[in-house]
């Protein structure tokens, strides 16, 4: 059910940014819609796919980033900081996409209040957290994305994962699967 979701909010908010680009800068145009391009084909070919590694989603990530910077600019930074004997832990896909977008969707994005999202890894857990600044506005969440995510993660035995405001930060840990060595 999560990667069946395409988030329509997330379609018009990235069409409205390009047609405003189309007007300003093709280049960037151009570049933003190679972004989208590579946003939609990885979230339509993960519906085949239950985990992927931690390298395949921050690769992916990347480019939702770029979306997001062209929309925000300067009011939202992301920093991945996340090592490369990492990289092979798996999870389910499309874990760090929801996870960003919830930041995005439930905070105040704003040139005196930019978001600050950081990405690492803490053993066998991604962790995710963005600085806690919630929309006065009172976005009403279904709570839909991370149930699933929740169910997902249960059903792959991957227990002790955590979501919820620590001091003034909201703070997710999401617990990954480590793959064998494959030393000899």
């Amino acid at each position: 059910a999560l990667k069946g979701q395409i988030n329509p909010h997330f379609m018009f908010n990235n069409l409205n940014t390009l047609s405003g680009l189309i007007h300003e800068d093709v280049d960037r145009a151009d570049r933003f819609i190679g972004a989208l391009s590579k946003n939609l084909r990885y979230v339509l070919e993960q519906n085949k796919e239950i985990v992927v590694t931690l390298d395949k989603e921050i690769e992916f990530i990347k480019s939702y980033i770029h979306l997001q910077e062209e929309r925000f600019g300067h009011k939202l930074k992301i920093n991945i900081n996340v090592e490369e004997s990492q990289m092979d832990y798996q999870l389910p896909a499309l874990t760090l996409e929801l996870l960003i977008e919830n930041a995005l969707k439930h905070n105040i994005v704003s040139t005196t209040k930019p978001l600050n999202v950081e990405v690492n890894v803490d053993g066998d857990f991604l962790v995710v957290k963005n600085n806690y600044q919630p929309k006065l506005d009172g976005v009403v969440s279904t709570g839909i994305g991370l149930d699933n995510l929740k169910e997902q993660l249960q059903l792959l035995g991957l227990n002790g994962s955590t979501f919820g405001i620590q001091g003034d930060e909201y703070v997710a840990r999401v617990a990954m699967l480590k793959m064998p060595s494959t030393d000899i």
